[in-house]
């Protein structure tokens, strides 16, 4: 979602890159998500909180839009897609339509994974390739979920919580 600033918003120079002019808005966005899968059933879970950021279009027509963002000066180009793009453009919406793995629950099965893979490799009896690729697969389940037990999803953290811009309108 896009939020308009407010005029004090707009005007405060404190921590934006440039003036920011009158088509400067707020960017919602939901956090990262990660989806593995044609229709997303392998792996659909989101990772890291959700954010703002501050854009301001500097160039604007019928086919692109230049924007800068408000407080980093990142520059994006957008483009509009072709009548012939429209549908790979637009195939995400589906896979955002099935709801994600929550944090706890893919903490859960990557738990039960490394407890397999570590009695396959220490406990078990089975052959010695057996028991390393047991371990092997332990390990990596391991390091995946410290992944995802700590990971931000490439987000850096401000003051401002996208929960809070919402309250504020």
């Amino acid at each position: 979602d896009a939020v308009p600033l407010t005029l004090m918003e707009r005007t405060n120079t404190a921590n934006v890159f440039r003036p920011l002019s009158a088509l400067a808005v707020r960017v919602l966005f939901d956090a990262p998500r990660i989806v593995f899968g044609k229709r997303g059933r392998i792996v659909n879970m989101n990772l890291g909180p959700k954010t703002n950021v501050l854009l301001d279009t500097v160039y604007n027509d019928e086919r692109i839009r230049i924007g800068m963002g408000g407080t980093s000066g990142s520059k994006f180009v957008f483009s509009r897609c072709s009548k012939e793009e429209e549908e790979e453009a637009t195939a995400f919406r589906a896979l955002l339509q099935q709801p994600p793995v929550s944090k706890p629950k893919a903490l859960t099965l990557l738990g039960g994974v490394v407890a397999l893979g570590f009695y396959g490799a220490f406990v078990s009896s089975r052959r010695l390739v057996f028991r390393l690729l047991d371990g092997v697969i332990a390990g990596l389940a391991s390091l995946l979920a410290m992944l995802v037990a700590f990971s931000s999803g490439g987000i850096e953290r401000d003051d401002t919580s996208a929960q809070q811009v919402v309250a504020a309108q």
